[in-house]
This record gives structure tokens, C-alpha cells and sequence, in this order.
């Protein structure tokens, strides 16, 4: 991986942008968020990091669309965390 696709690190704090409707049928507000994990997968072919992050169990994030994101998130939440609706 190259240095602009390195993911953070477990314990890190990231940006959420809003979900609607989980498979538990909540809806969540965007937020700062803490990983709790960090894995490989393949996105269009590429081999590209994916966090999962406490609150979304089960729901992984494709780091490099989310990191494109992080200045835009962190400038509309600040510190207010990524919750459930």
C-alpha cells in the first residue's frame, strides 16, 4: 500500500459520514467515530484497506473513498460522535 492509502489505526478517531437504515432498521448521524478495525479487501480490483468502526458492527468502510472525505466530515462534526438515531 502506498503512503496516501495507509489506514488508521485501531483506537483512531475518523469521520463517519450519515447511514440510513442498518439491517437492525436505525438510522445514524455522522460523527467522529473510533476504529476497532482494520482489514484488506478488494475494491475494483485493488487490494485497499477497510475500517470498521465502534457503533457499525459488521459494517466496513473502503478507507481510501472515506479518507477523501475526513477534511469535509471533520469540518461539519467536529467532536460530535457518530451516533444512532
Amino acid at each position: 500500500m502506498t503512503a496516501s492509502l495507509l489506514a488508521p489505526k485501531v483506537g483512531a478517531f475518523i469521520y463517519i459520514p450519515p447511514h440510513s437504515s442498518d439491517s437492525s432498521g436505525y438510522d445514524y448521524l455522522g460523527g467522529r467515530a473510533t476504529v476497532v478495525s482494520v482489514t484488506k479487501g478488494i475494491s475494483a480490483g485493488d487490494e485497499v484497506p477497510f475500517v470498521q468502526v465502534h457503533g457499525l458492527p459488521g459494517m466496513k468502510h473502503n478507507w481510501v473513498i472515506l479518507r477523501k472525505k475526513q477534511e469535509e466530515l471533520r469540518a461539519r462534526y467536529g467532536d460530535k460522535p457518530f451516533t444512532r438515531c
